[in-house]
């Protein structure tokens, strides 16, 4: 009976290795994660896919399915980026870290992940000012370097703030090895980034949102250019963006940041650091606010400008940006 049990599984072995081909899986393990929903979202054969899991006690599991590299992403039930790893069918990457530092994270199962995370855990205080020009430079140094890896074409993607901005660092992304930068991983990124933005509001609208009272405030736009500016504890250093959103409100803009974590523990000591003509907010469901769901808010930081009737002329993590886009 053995024999045939043993002779059955041997001719088994092909089918399942195929199975096993045809998809990727995921294993993560974050420290502070607990048991919440987990949502995942990639570019894989048909298009963009979303899906929500469930990490207990901070694990979690997934698998997906791209014949072509793509980039994966984890985000919490607040929105807030846990991970972010390459895959394609038949790796198996594993994740370990802490919720509130993605950049601390190892991950492992692919040369690529393994570069990618440990230049990240390589540059941890610039990860935490970002977006910075130091980090910028940084990335740059390192492709230059490693023409021929995978990593360089992820640093530059998903790490770098003004690649996808500003044209003059495209040079750079086409010196990599053709073989390091493949064309399927370059569509799926820009598809990722396609997502997010598609379908937001193009009209920034009235806002309802916990206010410096601790009730629900209405912050109405009144016919000046407004800037709202999302963050999170976990972005560490802020002072960038929020020298940003001081100098701006000097200048007759309407400007308020919003907090977008579920626990308040800090807000009140950092809301007042913007200067007294900053509007202070916190929204206790992050970005799945009712109002601030359709701006599609992607990571923090995170900029939305409008002009005075309400048009949004910018949406992106890079305060210098953000000051551009303003009339």
């Amino acid at each position: 009976m053995r024999t045939i049990e043993l002779l059955v599984f041997l001719l088994m072995m092909p089918l399942l290795i195929g199975c096993a081909d045809e998809s990727f899986t995921v294993e993560g393990e974050l420290e502070g994660l607990g048991t919440q929903n987990v949502r995942v979202t990639y570019a894989g054969d048909d298009g963009v896919s979303t899906q929500v899991i469930t990490a207990e006690k901070g694990r979690f599991t997934f698998a997906g399915c791209s014949s072509s590299p793509t980039v994966v992403d984890f985000a919490d039930a607040q929105g807030t980026l846990l991970a972010r790893v390459a895959a394609c069918n038949g790796d198996r990457v594993t994740i370990k870290g802490n919720a509130k530092h993605p950049e601390l994270a190892t991950v492992s199962g692919s040369p690529a992940n393994e570069q990618w995370s440990q230049f990240r855990t390589s540059h941890t205080a610039l990860y935490a000012r970002r977006p910075c020009a130091e980090l910028d430079h940084a990335i740059e140094q390192w492709v230059r370097a490693h023409p021929g890896e995978v990593a360089s074409t992820l640093l530059l993607l998903c790490d770098h703030s003004t690649l996808l901005a500003d044209s003059t660092q495209l040079p750079l992304l086409t010196s990599i090895n053709p073989e390091a930068r493949p064309k399927q991983l370059i569509t799926a990124f820009e598809a990722l980034a396609n997502y997010y933005s598609r379908n937001a509001a193009t009209t920034l609208r009235t806002l309802t949102l916990c206010g410096t009272s601790g009730d629900f405030e209405t912050l109405s736009l009144d016919r000046r250019p407004t800037v709202i500016y999302c963050w999170s504890v976990a972005d560490g250093d802020r002072t960038a963006c929020v020298a940003a959103c001081r100098e701006m409100a000097e200048k007759d803009i309407l400007v308020a940041d919003v907090l977008l974590d579920a626990d308040t523990a800090g807000w009140m000591g950092n809301r007042a650091d913007a200067g007294s003509k900053v509007q202070h907010y916190w929204s206790p469901t992050g970005p799945m606010n009712a109002t601030l769901k359709p701006l599609r808010i992607a990571a923090t930081p995170w900029f939305i400008v409008a002009d005075s009737v309400g048009r949004i002329t910018y949406r992106g993590s890079s305060a210098t940006e953000a000051q551009k886009a303003l009339p």
